[in-house]
């Protein structure tokens, strides 16, 4: 049995299932958030911060809040989790993070980009 997806099954598994991909964000307060959070404030002050495979943005959701000053990006290769996150940031008022599709195999040519 096969268990490891390739990015085309990765980046195109819940594309189509907003469900998901709004019930991921929903679980922006679950306590293994805080706890990422508490974990990188070990590591403040911070000006950005960047998560790969991020999804909608959950975890920059409670990042962003506790910093709302660093420049939080995501990036993640779901297409409309991406989209969907960036309209719950707006919608949340949240102007500190910013998603972006992309692929960390490919995440050189990403931070050549204006990120």
């Amino acid at each position: 049995m096969r268990s490891i997806l390739t990015d085309k099954e990765w980046a195109t598994r819940h594309v189509y299932d907003e469900d998901w991909i709004e019930n991921y964000w929903k679980s922006r307060d679950h306590p293994h958030r805080a706890f990422l959070v508490e974990r990188i404030c070990k590591f403040s002050p911070m000006h950005s911060i960047l998560e790969i495979g991020c999804a909608s943005g959950p975890n920059l959701y409670n990042i962003a809040r506790k910093f709302p000053e660093a420049e939080v990006r995501g990036i993640d290769i779901n297409p409309m989790a991406v989209q969907k996150g960036n309209e719950w940031f707006r919608q949340e008022g949240i102007s500190n993070v910013k998603l972006e599709v992309g692929r960390a195999q490919k995440l050189c040519a990403i931070c050549r980009q204006e990120f």
